[in-house]
């Protein structure tokens, strides 16, 4: 799984893919990461091992990283108009379930 000792290596994991990725704003990978990688480091089991895989010393690449750079400008506005819907709908149904 992707692990980061320190805030340097994060960093720099965000400035290779996260700063080019489609999923950049809220992603859950990258919060998942943040969350619970000191915990699930030493667990095989965890999704996190899939999710960013460890390279021997180095972090691979998010299996969720998608350059954003080869999408046309059409494209990202796109996805950025339904997530946004998508984000709206589920806050939506989710006070409803609260009320």
């Amino acid at each position: 799984m992707g692990y980061f000792p320190n805030g340097t290596e994060g960093m720099l994991y965000e400035e290779e893919y996260c700063d080019r990725c489609l999923h950049q704003d809220e992603c859950p990978v990258w919060l998942a990461h943040l969350l619970y990688s000191y915990r699930d480091c030493n667990h095989d089991s965890s999704i996190l091992h899939l999710l960013i895989p460890k390279l021997q010393l180095s972090n691979g690449q998010c299996l969720m990283f998608v350059d954003k750079g080869l999408l046309s400008n059409l494209a990202l506005q796109k996805f950025k108009s339904d997530s946004a819907a998508n984000r709206a709908a589920i806050r939506a149904e989710m006070e409803k379930a609260n009320d």
